[in-house]
């Protein structure tokens, strides 16, 4: 087995600084792709709505695609340099990577969205079956008023086979609602 290099022969040395240099190099190009984003973030607020593509084709070096994602990182600055093991690690395309990734949901996440919808469903289906039974109540209550009035309209006619007749068809309709009939034919 050959010799290996040992921690201070210089070709490790440069391997190391190299390293550390592309690190520090790579996180300072994040750091200016965020500010330019900024700038591009606050230049759109001034142009006027439905001009921005023209605009950036008429006055900018970088196309309306990457200004879109230098925008986009910046408004995600925060969560980018947050959520990043190392934000030293990170390229513009990393960075929006990651935001990607952040959106998409876990099972488990998925599972408890899930479980969250059931729930609505049954707290949903119980208040359409509360409301439906408070409005059949109201619209029973209703009908026993109207029939209580009938009754005190029928004992006021002086004919009695027409107070009669008018009191079976009131009769009938008692029945009806008891019996689920669709016509109060006789």
């Amino acid at each position: 087995m050959p010799d290996l290099p040992q921690a201070e022969e210089p070709i490790i040395l440069e391997i190391n600084e190299t390293y550390e240099r592309c690190r520090k190099v790579s996180f300072e190009a994040l750091r200016l792709a965020i500010k330019c984003g900024e700038l591009l973030n606050e230049a759109k607020e001034k142009v006027p709505h439905g001009d921005w593509l023209n605009w950036v084709e008429t006055n900018l070096t970088v196309g309306h695609r990457q200004a879109q994602k230098l925008m986009r990182v910046a408004a995600n600055r925060d969560k980018i340099l947050a959520d990043a093991n190392s934000p030293t690690y990170l390229t513009i395309e990393g960075a929006l990577k990651l935001l990607k990734k952040k959106t998409s949901i876990s099972a488990d996440e998925k599972a408890a969205i899930h479980f969250t919808q059931a729930a609505l469903s049954r707290d949903i289906a119980a208040i359409n079956t509360n409301s439906l039974v408070l409005r059949l109540d109201q619209a029973l209550t209703e009908i026993c008023n109207l029939d209580k009035s009938a009754r005190e309209i029928c004992s006021h006619i002086p004919d009695r086979s027409v107070r009669a007749e008018l009191l079976t068809k009131t009769e009938r309709a008692g029945a009806y609602l008891d019996d689920g009939q669709t016509s109060l034919a006789a």
